[in-house]
């Protein structure tokens, strides 16, 4: 549950990337927040499954390139904790990837060349009820869908993207 401190929602975090050093500088960034708390960290999908039942944080922050990686642990995470809002936050630009995350659940995809006053910004509007894609990668991940709707045209399959790849689509556009 969140804190409201002086009428202000304290949103709650938690940090799970298998580099110690990059999960600590995250924590940091929102350590030094008066709108954000971490609640916890963890460096692999297993944690991030326990810290998520643990904690309930409003936001869980997860890479994909980990040991089990973050993909395999975000379908568990919003069965258990349909409240926990999962923002990947990685190094993983692969419009396939993007693709995967969001309709298994995601509700953000960074990348981590972020600063962090944004990804403080985009933690705080996920939170909010936003959906979010790096902008790099927003044009990117557009064209890619349209090329696959495409080609699956063009294969006779015209109903082809899944209910969540057009809201994908429609936050992109």
């Amino acid at each position: 549950p969140s804190v409201i401190v002086n009428m202000r929602k304290i949103v709650r975090v938690v940090v799970v990337d298998d580099h110690p050093l990059f999960r600590d500088g995250v924590a940091g960034v929102f350590a030094r927040s008066r709108n954000h708390e971490v609640v916890g960290k963890g460096g692999d999908a297993a944690q991030a499954l326990r810290l998520a039942e643990e904690f309930l944080p409003d936001i869980l922050l997860l890479d994909i390139n980990m040991p089990c990686s973050g993909l395999s642990v975000i379908a568990d995470i919003r069965q258990s904790c349909p409240v926990v809002k999962i923002v990947m936050l990685t190094s993983c630009e692969e419009e396939d990837r993007v693709v995967e995350a969001m309709s298994l659940g995601a509700r953000g995809y960074v990348i981590k060349g972020v600063s962090g006053e944004s990804l403080l910004e985009t933690v705080t509007s996920i939170d909010a009820g936003e959906t979010y894609v790096s902008p790099g990668l927003a044009a990117r991940l557009l064209e890619y869908m349209m090329q696959k709707q495409t080609k699956e045209q063009h294969t006779g399959d015209v109903n082809a993207l899944t209910h969540r790849e057009e809201e994908i689509l429609d936050f992109v556009a």
